[in-house]
C-alpha cells in the first residue's frame, strides 16, 4: 500500500480515507492543522498524518437518553 496521498486522491477519497475538497485542504495547510510536505511544487501527505487529523477533529455522536 502507497504511504503518500496526493490532494487529488484526498478530494477522491482513496483508502477508506474520507473525501475532503481541495480548498478545504487549503486552509487546513495554511491554519497548520494537517501535516503535509512538499516535492518541488507538489503538496503531498502522509496516510498516517491525513488520519491523525480525523482522529483528533472527530466528534462521536452520543444518544439522548428517553
Amino acid at each position: 500500500m502507497n504511504d503518500w496521498v496526493t490532494p487529488l486522491e484526498w478530494e477522491d477519497g482513496i483508502q477508506n480515507i474520507p473525501k475532503m475538497k481541495r480548498n478545504t485542504q487549503n486552509y487546513l495547510r495554511s491554519k497548520k492543522r494537517v501535516e503535509y510536505t512538499k516535492s518541488g511544487r507538489s503538496v503531498i501527505y502522509k496516510r498516517e498524518w491525513i488520519m491523525d487529523y480525523y482522529r483528533v477533529n472527530t466528534s462521536h455522536v452520543v444518544p439522548k437518553a428517553n
